[in-house]
């Protein structure tokens, strides 16, 4: 008693409808069965509609019993204890269910109230066609979904909701919702219409003004929460309210200033860079006001001031709204890869027919040139000084490089149109040794690496990285290195070897090396080690011979030909020399002979003596 009692206190605070009478009107054939899943409990019974003075209602307490016809209702749905949510959600269900046009019914209903009993409680529902679940299932779920659809879809506004739009005064603007919303909505404000799907607004008010869309409904009844102390509670169900609104502004005409922007922008790659003509979004500009503008005796614009500031987007923008007098245009900034206009455009305004005066300026941004510059040195053979070649370096032409990008390049929509290393351009270098090019390429990090090089010198492995960003020059001027890049020569080591026939080395010995153009490039003797060692000897032919043997020795007579064709490569050539004979004084003979010979003539005559004496005896 004290429950009713406090809730019909509740009643009265928040404004009591009035008593009400339920009906319960049987469906035939249909039989509901419900399933408690948090208690476990079950109940089936012949489906009912429920009216609550006429007007059909939804079951809000699922597993209650009805004990009373007589209930009093309050237009306050939160004294249900449901939160704000699920009170959203099953407003749109009731509203949208058996009473909506076009579905009324007892599908229809069954589908609502099932909705409504699956959000609001732990309960397994089935509609049959005989009791405790016998029977055929009565399908209900292209009603289920139909209802649902117009629930998800209930509070989508138009497309240019919250939109600020201006024009001039007594001109009309047309606003098409790309979302497909509008038919649902209707004008509260005066000036503007619906056609079809787009909203006519006529500037018919000068200044700020806004116009309202409400939100459509088939009645203009509120929900109610229908209660009894002893009994289930239920709901009669609407949608609540709700608008969408637009900004408008108006004004008198006066003048304006369209300006269209355009540039180059890179668009594909095949075998070069690709660039289309298309209007430039991100362009920086400002007004300003060549002396002082007056309108109506009233100081508008001080000379110098800038009047409006605006970017374009798609290659526009309008200064719009203008009064007469002098101004001046300025591109303040622009986007990376082109150059600033820097040029000051003059702008004379004369309204005089008091219709909107249109001052047109077509403007293009020119693409920022890249200048790419490469040296390029080269060793030259000087000679030999202290047993090593020496070596200078001089400016060397034709010489192959490859440019790369480091990076993938996209062009203006974001589409990849180049792979990262993949070869832009080839470039050799003139006989200054150089190489100085103008190219069209995107902002971005690139590198060269040589391709082919001369023939005798070693090619370079080197990556040289550079990159190319926005600069406040019309060109930018890339040096790949600060020092020329140096080829260094192919070059090798060169060992004479002196020896005897008995491998002993020898010193003293005396050669002369040659280039393939018989140039004498060295002379010099042999170490105490028999050893002759020239390091850095450059690629090419040469020859050497020995122009003098050491002290006892004959001279090699052969000419030894050399090639250095690999770098860091070991050459080692081995000149044998033979002993020079010793001669005799007598008679010219080999001395070593006529030793020999005057023993054996000493000891035949002292044979002959002995002999002599014996034959007396």
């Amino acid at each position: 008693m004290k429950r009713f009692i406090l809730f019909l206190f509740l009643f009265l605070m928040c404004g009591i409808v009035h008593a009400s009478h339920l009906d319960l009107v049987p469906i035939n054939g249909v039989y509901s069965s419900q399933h408690n899943l948090s208690n476990g409990s079950y109940f089936s019974s012949n489906q009912k509609k429920y009216f609550m003075d006429g007007r059909i209602v939804y079951c809000v307490e699922p597993g209650e019993g009805i004990y009373t016809n007589d209930y009093y209702g309050v237009s306050d749905l939160s004294l249900s204890g449901m939160s704000s949510d699920i009170l959203d959600k099953i407003s749109l269900i009731g509203y949208f269910g058996y009473d909506y046009p076009g579905h009324n019914t007892d599908k229809y209903f069954m589908a609502a109230q099932e909705l409504i009993w699956e959000l609001i409680g732990s309960n397994e529902i089935h509609f049959t066609t005989g009791i405790n679940n016998t029977g055929d299932i009565v399908n209900i779920d292209y009603e289920k979904n139909e209802i649902m659809s117009l629930v998800n879809h209930y509070y989508v506004k138009p497309s240019f909701d919250s939109e600020f739009v201006s024009g001039i005064y007594g001109e009309k603007v047309i606003l098409e919702d790309s979302n497909n919303v509008l038919s649902n909505y209707e004008v509260l404000s005066d000036g503007a219409y619906i056609e079809g799907n787009k909203l006519v607004i006529n500037l018919n008010k000068l200044g700020i003004d806004s116009i309202k869309l409400s939100r459509k409904k088939y009645d203009q009844d509120s929900s109610i929460f229908y209660r009894d102390d002893s009994s289930q509670d239920f709901m009669f169900l609407r949608a609540n309210s709700f608008e969408s609104i637009i900004y408008t502004e108006s004004f008198i005409p006066r003048n304006r200033i369209v300006v269209n922007k355009k540039g180059l922008v890179l668009s594909d790659y095949s075998g070069g860079f690709i660039y289309e003509e298309r209007g430039l979004t991100g362009v920086h500009f400002g007004l300003f006001a060549s002396s002082d503008i007056y309108e109506d005796n009233n100081l508008v614009y001080m000379k110098d001031e800038m009047v409006s500031e605006l970017v374009s987007s798609d290659g526009s923008l309008v200064f719009d709204n203008l009064p007469n007098g002098d101004y001046y245009l300025k591109e303040l900034s622009t986007l990376d890869g082109f150059i600033l206009d820097d040029t000051i455009y003059d702008i004379h305004l004369d309204n005089s027919d008091k219709e909107v005066f249109e001052y047109m300026v077509n403007l293009n941004n020119e693409r920022q040139k890249i200048f790419l510059n490469i040296v390029k040195n080269g060793e030259v053979f000087n000679g030999i000084v202290s047993d090593s070649g020496s070596y200078s370096d001089i400016p060397l032409g034709g010489i192959k490089f490859g440019l790369y990008s480091s990076n993938d390049i996209y062009n203006v929509d974001g589409k990849k149109i180049l792979s990262k290393d993949k070869l832009i351009k080839e470039f050799v270098t003139d006989s200054s040794g150089s190489v100085s090019e103008e190219l069209d390429i995107p902002l971005g990090t690139y590198y060269i690496k040589e391709l082919e090089t001369l023939e005798g010198y070693k090619i370079d492995s080197n990556i040289y990285e550079f990159n190319i960003s926005k600069s406040d020059d019309d060109s930018i001027k890339i040096m790949v290195t600060k020092e020329p890049i140096l080829n260094e020569l192919i070059k090798s080591k060169l060992v004479i070897h002196k020896i005897d026939e008995f491998g002993n080395k020898l010193e003293g010995a005396f050669f002369k090396i040659f280039d393939g153009s018989d140039n004498l490039i060295y002379e010099g003797i042999t170490n105490s080690d028999g050893v002759i060692s020239i390091d850095n000897l450059c690629y090419g032919k040469y020859y050497f011979y020995e122009a003098s043997a050491p002290q006892g020795y004959v001279t090699d007579g052969r000419i030894y030909e050399v090639n250095v064709y690999d770098d860091n490569d070991l050459i080692e050539v081995s000149v044998l020399n033979n002993r020079m004979p010793v001669t005799s004084d007598i008679y010219g003979l080999p001395k070593r002979f006529s030793m020999v010979g005057l023993g054996f003539g000493l000891l035949s005559l002292s044979f002959s003596v002995i002999y002599e004496k014996c034959k007396k005896n």
